[in-house]
């Protein structure tokens, strides 16, 4: 339920500016709502799993689309016994393990939640913090498997937030210091990633310093401090959040610029920052958000709430203005927080502005 709040703002402003990029071309698109099988017209998480179904999360069961009809799973026997497990709330993330399993969180039971689609079972799993016994288990969010077939997940309380990692075998689970940046996670997590090719957790802290968790020594190390330089560069900067890449390399977003790192050698192999005396460069404005499209092209948002487009293969720089070219509408906010991505073809990009209604317009 965190982030409820920023769903509905984006559904609310997407659509006008959406027709700005799109008028040319008509999206297709078809609606799925109660009346074509689904059990209620919230969906809170979406998967397509590795033989191509998607499974949504609602709070009135766990839904399997084959492309044609869709599957309600609302009570469900335990992979252990003959008893049948309710799955309401079953809302807390939605991730599929290596061996084929779905793993949720439960909002009213505060468990941990796998379903098994092939004999189509569920496992319950209360996490246990033997090492923190202090920490009580509240509304939990899987984020990942890592590489050691741990779950990873987001533990909610009324005042605290932690990072753990849940082992399915001993039910043992540790706590990690975590604090999410709001600011940069209207959507989802933009502070902490799981890398594939290094098997670490990259994570970004409010402050500024960039951590890498390695399960050799099952701690977050210090790769880069906030305000120092940043790896294989001479540019010091402050880090506010980071992506994964297609190629499976780290998009580091700095207050100043924006670095490709490659997370086996921890160095920066590409820079994107202010050039004064270029114009082929970012404007002299601190960036605010930034995320990189299909086509491989970087989206800069700045403070002053310019946009920056960055073809790196190119080495170009596009700025764009509000009330000018493609940005040329009338009613905008005053202090836009994030660019979301939306429909992308030949013809452009069409994405929508997220604020805080508090900014007006």
């Amino acid at each position: 339920m965190r982030h409820t709040f920023s769903i509905l703002l984006v559904l609310f402003i997407a659509a006008p500016f959406q027709f700005v990029f799109s008028q040319k071309k008509k999206i297709a698109y078809k609606k799925y709502g109660v009346a074509e099988g689904l059990p209620e017209g919230y969906v809170r998480n979406m998967l397509q799993d590795d033989q191509g179904f998607i499974w949504l999360t609602t709070q009135n069961g766990l839904v399997k689309y084959d492309g044609y009809d869709f599957k309600v799973y609302k009570d469900v026997k335990n992979e252990t016994d003959q008893r049948v497990t309710k799955l309401r709330h079953v809302n807390g993330g939605l991730i599929q393990a290596k061996d084929g399993k779905l793993w949720m969180g439960h909002l009213s039971t505060n468990e941990l939640y796998s379903f098994d689609p092939s004999t189509e079972r569920v496992g319950r799993y209360k996490p246990q913090f033997k090492e923190s016994p202090e920490i009580h288990i509240s509304y939990v969010e899987t984020l990942f498997e890592d590489a050691q077939n741990n779950i990873w997940f987001l533990n909610y309380t009324v005042d605290t937030l932690v990072l753990a990692r849940f082992n399915s075998k001993t039910g043992i689970a540790k706590a990690y210091p975590y604090a999410e940046t709001f600011g940069n996670n209207l959507l989802g997590l933009q502070n902490l990633v799981q890398s594939k090719i290094d098997n670490g957790l990259w994570y970004v802290e409010p402050s500024g310093n960039l951590k890498r968790w390695t399960p050799d020594t099952d701690s977050f190390e210090l790769v880069v401090a906030h305000g120092e330089k940043i790896p294989g560069t001479e540019i010091k900067d402050t880090l506010t959040s980071l992506t994964t890449l297609y190629n499976d390399n780290l998009l580091l977003i700095g207050k100043h610029g924006l670095y490709i790192l490659d997370p086996i050698t921890r160095q920066s192999i590409q820079q994107f920052t202010t050039n004064k005396e270029s114009n082929n460069s970012l404007p002299d404005s601190e960036v605010r958000f930034a995320f990189a499209d299909l086509k491989g092209n970087y989206w800069v948002l700045h403070v002053n709430n310019e946009i920056t487009v960055i073809d790196p293969k190119k080495n170009s720089y596009t700025r764009l203005s509000f009330g000018k070219g493609p940005l040329n509408f009338n009613q905008g906010y005053k202090n836009i927080d994030m660019i979301i991505p939306g429909e992308q073809n030949k013809e452009g990009l069409g994405f929508a502005l997220v604020s805080n209604f508090s900014n007006g317009y």
